[in-house]
């Protein structure tokens, strides 16, 4: 899964819409102002950006919750804020 870490302090995880990715936040202009407060967590959702899409037959939102969860725990986070925009939301 690819993901990106920007800023420090508490973590923010930021959820794109569906087929969007973690570059897709920079056109929103909230990066600068959110990661003078925040370590924020960007990452590309299954099947979007970089990340693949793994086993085509399995493309569920809880699939894709799971590896939302999973990505956190690989980072070590066990709390996080969480900010999302359509279907991350």
């Amino acid at each position: 899964m690819y993901y990106e870490i920007r800023g420090e302090g508490q973590p923010l995880l930021m959820i794109m819409g569906f087929l969007g990715n973690a570059d897709c936040w920079d056109s929103l202009n909230v990066i600068p102002e959110l990661s003078d407060r925040y370590k924020l967590i960007l990452f590309d959702n299954r099947g979007a950006g970089q990340t693949d899409l793994g086993n085509p037959g399995e493309f569920t939102i809880r699939l894709m919750a799971d590896d939302t969860a999973a990505l956190l725990d690989a980072l070590r986070i066990e709390h996080a804020h969480v900010l999302g925009i359509s279907m991350g939301g």
